[in-house]
């Protein structure tokens, strides 16, 4: 597929200075009284360089455009309880979330999905390095925006705690973020040890049963202060929560909401001068979210209701008599066909999905993550701010879910037997038929699962009869990534030059147990990137930076050895221009060629070789902007 997409935006910052708007400036872009950046240390003003953009320790490889850097600063004075809610205030982030944090692997195109101007394309990072790998499927192609995702939870990546800056570059900013980040790079920048030694206590409470617990130390040690450590603890739970519904205006309880999380994290800086440096980062997190897969609809949230939406959905339509009617399809196949016609869809069954409640309010479906990731980096020079450095990393991200429910007895989730079993039970019971009464509602609550708003004790039951609540599942996915990146920068006159190249082997291993033992499946791919972009500075208002940019990626291998395509390399070039004009403010433009490549997601199955006409989205992106910032004073 082929597309251009052609993006004017024009930034003012602050229109008027109206006391309604004071706030907004500082909600994503505070000036710093007192700014340290490695050895420099910038105060007032010069937080920002001379085009307004907030300077951080990786804003040389930024070349204009719209950016918003949220400080640590700003993190704690408005006690951010996650990444999510730090970023949701910038205009034109959006957040896909349905609710709760827990989905099955394959179906999560809807779970925290971010998308910054209506492109759900954005690339996220950790200290510059990034944290997708091209052969997730955890967003698969069931969603025509969700598929165009790299397939990261936001608030699953690091714990805010940890974090010292966010930087959300819109549009697709530098050559360094890939030809791939059409919508935008979030760039998460980690805390590193303070000057002196230091802990920090974080304990707070809520309404719906959430809890959060931070514990943080930090400092250096040594005869000059040159080993900085920070290390933190986090935790939040929370039972299940309330929600407003829709329908009715009403508010529900999402059942089977409640969640349980944890990470740990470690930064080590060991400073041999001024301009080198090894920097070893580990980040652990690991939760157990609840699934209660969808809201109710309250409307048609009571018993009466739901015995007719589950003897519909379950056992069959009945006709003018009361009886079953039987399914024009059926050819015999007792146990995979619908002997009865039973009705699962909104359409002939009127809030169908309140079944779906049964999940998390009986059954207490759940998935559960666990990720480990490591990066070790050498920076041996340093020019203009401007790092050159050696990395190597590691990701390995383990998902697992268990999704239980029954409607009749003996449901195995699988096959239609128990379905067409219950149904001719009620024509062994019911030869006549039977309609709208006391004695169906009594065979209901014999056979079929109970309303979940109703008795607590009959749902425990219910439970406990067809084989108690979800256990640990017998497989799992677990997506790894190994990489080594290298970059030199030099500056050289006029000239910030920075060149780089990394290669990344990423593997998806689908491993799950049979009668036979333990089976593995997997889908590799490597990738290899390269890069060069020369930042020009004409004079002190003028800044041109034209780059280059080359990616190979090789083809889809399972474990047969065999391929599944995708193979692809393309060089994308790209030109941003920033000028200051005379009253301070900034006008910014570009071009960059992009290429977004075929993921395991956009395929329908990547693990049975499943072959698709599907191209590389390929286009230009065009970018003109405006950007005034007034003085705080005048605000």
């Amino acid at each position: 597929m082929k597309v251009t997409n052609k993006r004017i935006s024009a930034a003012l910052l602050a229109c008027v200075a109206l006391t309604t708007f004071s706030g907004v400036q500082a909600a994503f872009d505070e000036h710093l009284d007192h700014y340290q950046l490695d050895t420099k240390v910038v105060k007032g003003d010069r937080s920002k360089d001379q085009f307004g953009n907030t300077v951080t320790e990786q804003s040389y490889y930024r070349t204009g455009g719209d950016v918003k850097v949220i400080t640590r600063d700003e993190i704690e004075k408005r006690h951010y309880a996650d990444l999510t809610e730090a970023i949701k205030r910038i205009p034109g982030i959006t957040f896909h979330n349905p609710g709760y944090r827990g989905g099955e692997y394959g179906f999560q195109f809807f779970n925290n999905g971010i998308s910054i101007n209506g492109d759900t394309r954005v690339i996220i990072m950790v200290d510059g390095r990034r944290v997708d790998n091209s052969t997730s499927t955890r967003i698969a192609g069931s969603s025509e925006s969700g598929s165009k995702s790299t397939g990261v939870n936001l608030d699953q990546v690091i714990n805010i705690n940890a974090v010292d800056k966010i930087e959300v570059i819109k549009g697709p900013g530098a050559s360094v973020y890939g030809s791939d980040a059409t919508g935008g790079v979030i760039n998460i920048i980690t805390r590193k040890g303070s000057a002196i030694n230091q802990g920090t206590v974080d304990i707070s409470t809520g309404t719906w049963g959430k809890h959060n617990y931070d514990l943080s130390y930090s400092g250096s040690v040594g005869n000059d202060n040159s080993l900085h450590y920070y290390i933190g603890l986090h935790r939040v739970m929370s039972g299940d929560t309330k929600y407003r519904d829709g329908h009715t205006g009403d508010i529900g309880i999402l059942g089977g909401s409640r969640f349980d999380e944890r990470g740990a994290n470690v930064r080590v800086d060991k400073d041999f001068s001024d301009t080198q440096r090894l920097t070893v980062s580990i980040n652990h997190q690991q939760g157990k979210d609840g699934y209660p897969i969808s809201t109710p609809n309250l409307k048609y949230w009571n018993k009466k209701d739901w015995n007719q939406i589950i003897f519909k959905a379950a056992v069959g339509e009945r006709d003018e008599d009361g009886k079953l009617i039987l399914n024009e399809d059926y050819s015999g196949d007792y146990e995979n066909e619908n002997k009865y016609k039973v009705v699962q869809n909104e359409k002939g069954n009127p809030a169908y999905h309140n079944l779906f409640a049964l999940d998390g309010f009986g059954y207490n479906s759940y998935s559960k993550y666990k990720n480990n990731d490591v990066d070790v980096k050498y920076t041996f020079d340093r020019q203009s701010d401007m790092e050159s450095f050696v990395r190597f990393y590691r990701q390995s991200h383990q998902y697992l879910s268990s999704d239980k429910y029954a409607w009749v007895l003996h449901d195995d989730g699988i096959s239609n037997l128990a379905f067409n079993k219950v149904g001719d039970q009620f024509t062994k019971d019911f030869p006549d038929g039977a309609k709208d009464g006391a004695l169906l509602d009594a065979w209901i609550a014999k056979n079929l699962a109970p309303f979940p708003g109703d008795s607590k004790a009959a749902l425990e039951e219910w439970v406990a009869k067809t084989g108690g609540k979800a256990q640990d599942p017998r497989h799992y996915y677990d997506e790894r990534k190994r990489g080594v990146q290298l970059q030199v920068a030099r500056s050289i006159g006029k000239h910030d030059i920075i060149g780089n190249i990394s290669y990344d082997k990423d593997q998806n291993d689908h491993v799950y147990q049979t009668s036979k033992g333990t089976v593995k499946t997997f889908v590799k791919r490597n990738s290899l990137y390269g890069y060069v972009q020369d930042k020009i500075h004409v004079n002190d208002q003028f800044d041109i930076t034209p780059a280059i940019r080359f990616v190979r990626y090789s083809d889809y291998v399972d474990n047969s050895k065999k391929s599944l395509g995708g193979s692809t390399h393309v060089v994308t070039p790209s030109l941003n221009l920033q000028y200051q004009l005379h009253d301070g403010s900034t006008v910014y433009t570009g071009w960059t060629k992009v290429l977004r490549p075929l993921r395991s997601g956009d395929y329908v199955s990547a693990y049975d070789g499943t072959k698709t006409n599907l191209k590389d989205e390929k286009g230009n992106v065009y970018t003109v902007g405006y950007q005034k910032v007034f003085n705080k004073k005048l605000l």
